[in-house]
């Protein structure tokens, strides 16, 4: 939240020194959060072109299985079971 980074940069600034300044006042007051978006089919793909085959497959792994790109990327091969994640 934005009142734990106020805290820190405050900190860092006023008992640590690392900032010459405290930048907190200058944070906004709140952060509205967006929606996400939904990529269309077409979008995903485009996406998808730039990068290489093995992100691709990372990708199409998220997509598949509804997980976070962290816990695609946290798999190991211990985690399939025949043909199902675990």
């Amino acid at each position: 939240t934005l009142s734990v980074l106020r805290s820190a940069l405050s900190q860092a600034h006023r008992e640590w020194g690392w900032l010459p300044v405290n930048p907190s006042p200058y944070l906004p007051k709140s952060i509205v959060a967006r929606p996400a978006r939904v990529l269309s089919d077409e979008e995903y793909e485009a996406a998808r072109a730039l990068f290489p085959r093995l992100t691709q497959l990372a990708m199409d792994l998220s997509l598949v299985t509804g997980q976070k790109i962290d816990k695609v990327l946290g798999l190991r091969w211990a985690d399939v079971r025949g043909s199902h994640l675990v």
